[in-house]
């Protein structure tokens, strides 16, 4: 099956919150601004398009991400460039916040890459999604935990607007929040997917 058709297939049977959304926002296509996409994790087997999530490379002399404080040492990947060369650091039971941006139902995963700072005390790092619900409330629903891991490690697929109690324009406001539990963490090259294809 064309990849456009099984990724469309997944997000109408997934929930019919999603399909509600979608069927009642046919130009939800361009709701959201987006920047440019590349393949960047083809090198993990995953082929879709990705754009960099706002100050995603964690890379300058300031973070627009709340919560965390920039570090030296890039994750090994070089994601977002090969001139990078800083990351943010998570320290154990704080929460870092990313800037707000525009998400609708075609945004439905990102991707990022992480690392405990301390390999022998790893702890886990969970991550959540802050949006503005059909009701114009927010919520923060927890998305996934990464535990179990030594180095750098790209993550999986994580639901970003998938699910969700979305409103009925199927636009919202997000934010994407890494908690470090316990020991510290390493996070770089934070990548949305916006399903355009």
């Amino acid at each position: 099956m064309p990849r456009k058709l099984s990724r469309m297939k997944r997000l109408l049977t997934s929930s019919g919150i999603v399909v509600a959304a979608f069927a009642a926002a046919p130009a939800v296509a361009d709701a959201c601004e987006y920047g440019a996409t590349s393949q960047v994790f083809a090198p993990f087997g995953d082929a879709n398009d990705y754009y960099l999530a706002p100050g995603g490379d964690f890379e300058g002399g300031s973070t627009s991400w709340t919560g965390g404080t920039l570090m030296p040492g890039n994750d090994p990947f070089y994601l977002a460039g090969g001139g990078d060369w800083q990351s943010l650091r998570v320290r154990g039971n704080t929460t870092s916040v990313s800037p707000k941006f525009c998400a609708d139902v075609r945004h439905p995963d990102f991707r990022f890459v992480a690392r405990p700072l301390n390999p022998h005390q790893p702890g886990s790092l969970d991550v959540y999604v802050r949006f503005v619900d059909n009701n114009g409330a927010p919520q923060t629903w927890k998305v996934w935990t990464m535990n179990g891991v030594q180095y750098w490690t790209a993550s999986p697929r994580v639901r970003l607007m998938r699910d969700l109690p979305l409103p009925s324009s199927g636009t919202t406001t997000a934010q994407v929040l890494f908690q470090a539990i316990a020991g510290d963490w390493g996070i770089d090259d934070v990548f949305i997917d916006p399903y355009r294809k």
